[in-house]
């Protein structure tokens, strides 16, 4: 109960204390895109301000629930001949997705995929344009009884896990 909530504040203040002020950061929900960009990570004890406003619109949001573990893994996202898949120009996959490999104990066959979806961010800034583009697409690994939802996504030309849903 508070007890507990108190005496845990204590602790992560004499952290601080031993550590410096940045050593124990809390999340605050911020606006973005995806489920990185929306969180914001405060020092304990300082305002929680986020980055950007959460209230906002946000074109291209991934819907909700996001992901309950953040990740930035690359991994390689393979067809059925075990030929890396790629977004499109026209933001679609260059062939279905089969496999997921380089993921430590997420490697596996796809049972399900959705997406892509194609994230439009900066397309009027030249410099941005260089960087290929981003799209992100949801997966399910494993079979019936041990599934693995998790969420990639594609920019500077390969893929990572970014999340999953555990």
């Amino acid at each position: 109960g508070g007890e507990d909530r108190l005496r845990a504040r204590r602790a992560l203040v004499r952290v601080q204390g031993l550590l410096g002020p940045e050593a124990v950061q809390v999340p605050v929900l911020s606006g973005g895109r995806g489920p990185a960009e929306r969180i914001t990570l405060t020092p304990l004890g300082d305002e929680p301000v986020p980055r950007a406003d959460p209230r906002q619109p946000w074109p291209g949001q991934l819907p909700e629930p996001s992901p309950t573990v953040l990740l930035d893994d690359p991994v390689e996202l393979l067809d059925g001949q075990g030929l890396p898949v790629r977004v499109t120009s026209r933001g679609m996959f260059s062939a279905d997705p089969a496999r997921l490999a380089g993921a430590g104990r997420r490697d596996g066959s796809l049972r399900w995929w959705a997406g892509p979806w194609p994230v439009d961010e900066r397309w009027w800034d030249p410099q941005s344009r260089g960087a290929g583009r981003t799209a992100r697409a949801q997966v399910l690994l494993g079979d019936e009884e041990n599934g693995l939802a998790l969420l990639l996504c594609y920019r500077q030309r390969r893929w990572y896990l970014e999340g999953a849903y555990e």
